[in-house]
């Protein structure tokens, strides 16, 4: 099983950022090698999604539930598809600077194990640069959305 975790500090509330990190369908448009993300079925607290996730011709479609603890957590259970595991968890945890400026710890953490072999040794070789690119994706839908807010 492969797994990466990463904290990043941002000057926006908890709420702000939990909502973004929520959005999935807005997904495919800013992170990359996400092709689709369709919301199958949606509650107060939770929806599952249909998502085709790829790097060029290597493309695949997999099913999710995404459970929101608004404005602290979004867990995403892997349902069916290509993998054994899956698991992505954002935490949102407010905190302060010097002068009372407003920020949020913002923190991800994933694992996945691929059924087929040639998917995992392929990820595995890619997989950090992948999801640091994922992260500064974010960031930068963050500060595109809010930087005026």
């Amino acid at each position: 099983m492969t797994e990466y975790s990463e904290s990043r500090l941002l000057p926006f509330r908890a709420a702000d950022l939990f909502e973004i990190v929520a959005d999935v369908e807005a997904y495919p448009s800013y992170i990359k090698g996400c092709k689709r993300v369709k919301v199958l079925s949606r509650s107060d607290n939770q929806l599952q999604a249909s998502v085709v996730a790829g790097i060029g011709p290597f493309c695949e479609t997999y099913t999710c539930t995404v459970y929101f603890d608004p404005p602290v957590s979004i867990r995403v259970a892997y349902g069916k598809g290509p993998f054994v595991h899956l698991e992505n968890v954002w935490t949102f945890h407010s905190c302060h600077e010097a002068h009372e400026r407003i920020s949020t710890q913002v923190d991800f953490y994933i694992s996945f194990l691929f059924r087929a072999p040639f998917y995992q040794i392929m990820m595995e070789a890619i997989f950090k640069k992948m999801v640091q690119e994922t992260i500064w994706s974010f960031e930068g839908e963050v500060y595109r959305r809010l930087r005026y807010k």
